[in-house]
């Protein structure tokens, strides 16, 4: 069918193939399915140690294939303008909104101190019970985790455990800080979870209204879900000046998730910090144990 892309079908999981770059996000969309909730014996989280990595030219190349932004119009998109901001802004309650659900995120980050490949899990049983693993280019090649329990959050940050505000109320103004996205991205992804505090709707506020000299456009494009078209969306923000930036955000309309994030800015030395964040998302339910949310007794 023309304009809509395919998706191949393993299992039952359902590949958003041809979402515009490498590192494409996945989406499982079977809740109808789901068992109830499981509980049992602690499991470990899955995380795997950052890889820092010395490249061989043609794995460098690879490399920039899957950290640089593709230009606007290219690659199945299409411009559009409707609603962008609304759109981001049903992001952050989207997230609360899950339940039982599982993102298998990868993060590649090439920064001034260093490199690193990483996978990890976003753990969500509902907005006060979730566990999230990240790893963000600002701490360093080390484990970060935000865990909640229903009753209090903790965070394991920079190497220190920390108690987070108190759960309640609706989500506050949020950051719309613009400065060193690339190195703080990934943290920032999940400030509704840690302090109730929106990002996605915030950060897109200031891009659109071109705040540190970003000019935000938007695309989208039809995929095909388990035999279903979808809408994905794609917002991307550049600059020239003072330092040359880019950002870029691909979004499931339907679930209101992000699939894809990518940033990169130019440092003064002239080197480049770049990082890409992706997802696999499941909604099946019924995976997670009760040992998943324990947090720490005194952090």
């Amino acid at each position: 069918m023309p304009g809509v892309r395919r998706v191949w079908i393993i299992g039952a999981l359902a590949v958003l193939v041809g979402c515009g770059e490498p590192g494409r996000g996945v989406v499982r969309d079977d809740t109808a399915k789901s068992p109830p909730p499981s509980t049992g014996a602690e499991t470990p989280a899955r995380s795997e140690v950052p890889k820092s990595f010395e490249l061989s030219e043609p794995a460098r190349r690879a490399l920039d294939a899957k950290l640089s932004i593709s230009p606007p119009g290219t690659k199945g998109w299409k411009p559009e303008s409707n609603q962008m901001v609304i759109e981001a802004e049903k992001m952050d309650r989207a997230l609360l909104a899950l339940r039982e659900s599982l993102a298998s995120t990868q993060v590649i980050a090439s920064y001034k101190e260093g490199s690193f490949d990483v996978k990890s899990d976003w753990k969500i049983r509902d907005e006060r019970t979730f566990s999230i693993q990240y790893f963000s280019p600002d701490s360093g090649p080390q484990q970060n985790l935000l865990k909640g329990d229903g009753k209090r959050r903790v965070e394991l940050a920079f190497g220190e455990w920390r108690n987070l505000p108190p759960y309640g109320g609706a989500l506050k103004a949020g950051d719309e800080s613009l400065d060193k996205l690339p190195l703080t991205i990934v943290r920032r992804m999940a400030s509704p979870f840690r302090s109730g505090e929106p990002f996605w709707g915030p950060l897109i506020r200031a891009l659109a209204r071109g705040e540190a000299g970003y000019a935000l456009n938007s695309e989208s494009q039809v995929v095909q879900v388990q035999g279903k078209e979808r809408k994905i969306i794609r917002y991307i923000a550049e600059r020239s000046k003072p330092t040359k930036a880019s950002v870029e955000i691909v979004v499931d309309v339907q679930r209101s998730v992000p699939l894809t994030v990518r940033a990169s800015e130019t440092r003064p030395d002239g080197g480049e910090d770049r990082v890409m964040w992706t997802a696999k998302w499941s909604f099946q339910g019924g995976k997670h144990q009760d040992s998943d949310f324990v947090v720490p007794t005194k952090p």
